[in-house]
């Protein structure tokens, strides 16, 4: 099964801490648009928001 997540999922799993479980649960099949990287990571680090960090950290191992 594949996993799309869009940038609220993707903020609230990370702000939750819960980024490596999911992984775990979804085998590594998990999928976002550019635009979600560019609002959760790139206006993040932009914003200085601690999360866009965490994200692109997890993204850049499992996507």
């Amino acid at each position: 099964m594949r996993w799309i997540l869009d940038a609220n999922s993707l903020i609230y799993l990370t702000k939750a801490g819960l980024t490596q479980k999911f992984v775990d649960l979804a085998d590594f099949n998990t999928v976002i648009d550019k635009e979600v990287y560019h609002e959760v990571v790139e206006r993040g680090k932009e914003r200085n928001k601690p999360d866009s960090d965490q994200a692109d950290q997890y993204l850049k191992n499992n996507t």
